[in-house]
């Protein structure tokens, strides 16, 4: 089964390591993009980010 696609694009916003490192939590960049918390703490750990 192929893994679905992100609906970040870098065109609509500050990727999430960016997001994260200025200080928004993982809830608030969810949110705002549109995926649940769960991709959000999986793409921080895969770019070594908490």
């Amino acid at each position: 089964m192929a893994a679905a696609r992100s609906s970040w694009t870098p065109t609509r916003s500050p990727p999430p390591r960016a997001r994260r490192a200025s200080g928004e939590s993982p809830t608030q960049i969810a949110i705002a993009l549109g995926v649940s918390r769960a991709s959000i703490y999986r793409h921080l750990a895969a770019t070594g980010q908490r």
